[in-house]
């Protein structure tokens, strides 16, 4: 995380040469791959990258997700302004250069309130205030202060907690299959990149191990292009590029715990619903990115059991009713729990019929009257003096 380069000099020399530079990068691709290939899901629908790709590249994109932060990309803005080789499309208020037929969201993943905030306060006050000295670099220094104090799975951690309204907006695009391909990237594609990759991968059911190495893979991709001098990459020291594993791996046991679920691919969907979500936005990703090549299969709409042989019309009926069925019985639990912590003490509502077609609504209705029929007691507590 960090900022991009910048043209803006009062030497024209040192700008034409800023430019030959740029010109001379501009068929590269840093930290560009296919997510599908690399984890299981389909090809050719699902990219990441950091903020530099050739424009090329753009010609099999529909859609572009950027998670850098307003600044970021007005530093970008400057660079590519002074290219005017790039005959580009200007789009979205004069402010990024894209082809027309590209679709481009931006989603800051780090917004000042609170997520900024957040971070602010989980470092140290006197690192915290150090950062903000006008003699200091206070990207470079609050940086050092979060590899310091969090490192990058404690900063992970808090922009899942605090932006979920932004990880929402983010993980909605991937419903749609209108939208893709989706083209990820922040500036490195790592760091936020590499949150809504994990998130969207395990989702869909690929392997917590699979994610963890996908994340890492960013690593070895920055580093090498920085020894080969890519402009925008070499200027940042090797732990500013660092992916490690235990960072994702932290990451994932925060959504275990937040979600109270022990499986990887479960806490990412329970997230999901947490961030805005409906089941069928989050059932629509899988369908979007699971769908198999081979003519007459099924994706397993649950990577967590085994995976399912093409079946008929019937048989798919029966399947959709009991995951209907399994749904329900896990929110009456939810709710038994509500109910019980709201009266300890009452005996347990009976679930024994359950009907298939009530809706969640229906349901909460239905067990508050047999609640009303049974006439079960209320412990009123004492208030305390």
């Amino acid at each position: 995380m960090g900022n991009g380069n910048t043209c803006q000099s009062d030497d024209p020399d040192l700008v034409r040469a800023k430019v030959a530079e740029e010109l001379y990068w501009r068929d590269a691709a840093c930290n560009w791959r296919d997510v599908g290939a690399a984890g299981g899901l389909m090809s050719d629908m699902f990219y990441r990258s950091s903020e530099v790709y050739p424009e090329e590249k753009l010609a099999q994109i529909k859609t572009i997700i950027d998670l850098r932060r307003p600044k970021d990309r007005e530093s970008e803005m400057e660079t590519r302004a002074a290219l005017d080789e790039y005959n580009r499309t200007l789009q979205m208020d004069d402010d990024f250069f894209i082809p027309e037929h590209v679709s481009y969201r931006q989603i800051n993943f780090v917004p000042t309130n609170p997520t900024g905030l957040a971070i602010f306060r989980a470092i140290p006050t006197s690192a915290a205030l150090s950062s903000v000295a006008p003699w200091n670099d206070t990207e470079l220094h609050m940086q050092m202060h979060i590899r310091d104090n969090l490192g990058f799975g404690g900063l992970y951690c808090i922009i899942l907690e605090h932006s979920q309204d932004e990880v929402g907006q983010a993980l909605r695009v991937f419903s749609d299959s209108a939208n893709y391909p989706v083209l990820v990237h922040c500036i490195h594609g790592k760091d936020r990149t590499g949150l809504l990759v994990a998130l969207v991968s395990l989702i869909c059911g690929v392997s917590e191990s699979q994610v963890i190495d996908d994340f890492h893979t960013s690593e070895s991709e920055l580093l090498a292009a920085k020894a080969q001098g890519l402009p925008r990459i070499a200027k940042y020291e090797d732990w500013q590029l660092a992916a490690p594993k235990f960072a994702m791996s932290q990451t994932i046991s925060w959504l275990k715990e937040a979600t109270g679920k022990s499986d990887a691919n479960n806490a990412a969907r329970v997230y999901a619903t947490m961030c805005g979500l409906t089941h069928e936005e989050r059932d629509s990703i899988q369908r979007c990115l699971l769908a198999d090549h081979e003519e007459g299969a099924r994706p397993n709409p649950n990577p967590d059991g085994p995976s399912q042989e093409p079946t008929t019309g019937g048989e798919v009926m029966a399947e959709t009713q009991a995951q209907r069925l399994t749904r329900q019985l896990e929110q009456q639990r939810a709710i038994h729990e509500v109910l019980d912590g709201m009266h300890p003490g009452h005996t347990p509502v009976s679930y024994t019929h359950l009907r298939a077609h009530e809706t969640p609504e229906h349901l909460v209705c239905r067990l508050l009257l047999e609640k009303k029929k049974k006439k079960i007691p209320i412990i009123h507590h004492p208030t305390p003096i």
